[in-house]
This record gives C-alpha cells, sequence and structure tokens, in this order.
C-alpha cells in the first residue's frame, strides 16, 4: 500500500494512503477522542469530539471523515482544539441525563471518562431540556 508522509503533533510520520486522520494518527500511536466513530460502520463525523486543527484550513475538521493528504500537518492537542472539544462536551451534557451514579454504563462510559479528563464537570448552558416518559410498554427493554 502506498504511503503518505505527513506532520502529527510536530511529528513526521508515513501513514496508508486513503486513510483518515483519525486512522493515520491511530496508526502511528496518536490518540483522538471519538464517541461515534465505529470501525466496521462508515463515518459521519457527527459527534464532533475528534476534532483537529489542519494547516491552511478555517474551521476545526472532523477527523474520522477527513482523508489524509501528503504534506499535511495537523494538530490533535492545540489550544483552540482543546477547547472546542471542551465546548462539544458542554454542549452533549447540555441535554444528557446527569444521573451517572445510577447507570449502568458508570465507569465504563466514554463520555463520562471525557468529561472528567477535559475538566468538564456539567452543562453550562441552560434552556430547556428535553424530557422524555418512561416507556415500560415492552416486557424486556425499558425505555428512559
Amino acid at each position: 500500500m502506498a504511503k503518505i508522509k505527513m506532520t502529527i503533533d510536530g511529528l513526521e510520520v508515513l501513514v496508508d494512503a486513503g486513510l483518515t486522520v483519525l486512522e493515520g494518527a491511530r496508526q502511528v500511536g496518536i490518540q483522538i477522542p471519538t464517541l461515534c466513530h465505529e470501525p466496521c460502520l462508515s463515518s459521519a463525523g457527527a459527534c464532533r469530539l475528534c476534532v483537529v486543527k489542519i494547516k491552511g484550513m478555517r474551521n476545526l475538521p472532523a477527523s474520522c471523515v477527513t482523508k489524509v493528504t501528503e504534506g499535511m500537518q495537523v494538530e490533535t492537542g492545540s489550544p483552540e482544539v482543546i477547547e472546542a472539544r471542551k465546548t462539544i462536551l458542554e454542549l452533549l451534557l447540555a441535554n444528557h441525563p446527569l444521573d451517572c451514579l445510577t447507570c449502568e454504563k458508570s465507569g465504563e462510559c466514554k463520555l463520562q471518562e471525557y468529561a472528567y479528563n477535559f475538566g468538564v464537570t456539567g452543562p453550562s448552558f441552560s434552556g430547556e431540556r428535553h424530557s422524555y416518559p418512561i416507556d415500560d410498554s415492552n416486557p424486556y427493554i425499558i425505555r428512559d
């Protein structure tokens, strides 16, 4: 497979052509946080937590849908990227139930882990929160 030379966080690396920035970073051992990326599914860039800074681009693209190019310069941990990820986490938590202590995923929840790692303790946005009734119409599944 052809290789592409690029720079990630100041480190010049060779990655397989055709990969996304996320896949290329992982190929060389650099981790980028994601919530919606599943390797066996096509990427949608929905959660936006994997944003990175790419030299020459105005916005912070989602690394899971951005293909690597020759000479690309990527920053995964710049202050701008970290601040964007914190804001994204705050937005995700704005309408997320914060009953982590009673949640069966507590301790194994990526959202909880990322919020802790980025110092996000809860939503900083106020406004209407959606509340859905408990659906126990199925004898095997309760949806809350």
